[in-house]
């Protein structure tokens, strides 16, 4: 059975795919979390005022996700499905620490996969690693979540069963 963290890190990761907005209403947790953001360095430089500004915080301040080098996070790009499987195995394989790329032959995309294909989900960067930088769809992306719970869905039945659990 999954742990209440790896629920809530699928659940975070397929927010932010539909593109739910953020409710407006700023609780005591919110500012606290506020004053904590404005301690991170280096903070995203494309998010201030954003609408999913508070998903973008909590999914860096839970290292779920870090952003780019050049210290954006890029919210309106597609996640491609190498980012997408990075964000939701961070949290359960600890991969905060970076990794030393000294290494002229390192790929950030290939640990994401061999633990994908460990587990066996359904990432189709494993046997084509060309499209690993491709986005990723919904479906594709609910499918992928749902096989880390051990359930096999696809498509809209894929989607349906998350938006299922999000009640």
């Amino acid at each position: 059975m999954m742990d209440a963290k790896r629920i809530l890190s699928c659940l975070m990761i397929v927010t932010l795919l539909f593109s739910f907005a953020v409710s407006a209403g700023a609780t005591a947790q919110d500012e606290a979390n506020e004053v904590n953001w404005g301690t991170l360095l280096p903070e995203p430089t494309d998010v201030k005022g954003h609408w999913a500004e508070r998903l973008v915080q909590w999914a860096i301040m839970t290292g779920v996700m870090k952003g780019y080098a050049d210290h954006s996070f890029k919210p309106d790009q597609l996640i491609t499905e190498a980012e997408f499987l990075l964000a939701l195995c961070r949290p359960f394989y600890n991969l905060n620490e970076e990794p030393n790329t000294k290494d002229p032959n390192y790929n950030w995309t290939n640990l994401p996969y061999i633990l994908a294909s460990e587990d066996n989900l359904p990432a189709l960067g494993i046997p084509h690693p060309k499209v690993r930088n491709a986005p990723i769809t919904r479906s594709r992306a609910a499918k992928i979540i749902a096989a880390a719970q051990g359930l096999n869905y696809s498509g809209n039945d894929a989607i349906a069963y998350l938006m299922g659990k999000a009640k």
